[in-house]
């Protein structure tokens, strides 16, 4: 996670398809491939199309003190 200049957050999720190095960790020591990919939403749960092509998810979040 990492936090904006206005107290937001991005959340990711990066899935390696470019390239692996064998003498590291982390991010580059494995390859990666999404299988299946969805939203799940007050208004049901939503396919995210082309998911065999996604590398990365983001979501910005706003931390909020209580519910609207």
């Amino acid at each position: 996670m990492s936090r904006t200049t206005d107290g937001n957050y991005w959340a990711h999720i990066i899935v390696n398809r470019q390239h692996r190095l064998d003498d590291c960790h982390g991010l580059h020591a494995a390859f990666g491939q999404i299988v299946g990919a969805r939203i799940d939403a007050d208004d049901g749960v939503h396919s995210l199309p082309e998911h065999d092509k996604i590398s990365q998810v983001a979501v910005l979040i706003r931390p909020t003190a209580k519910l609207t």
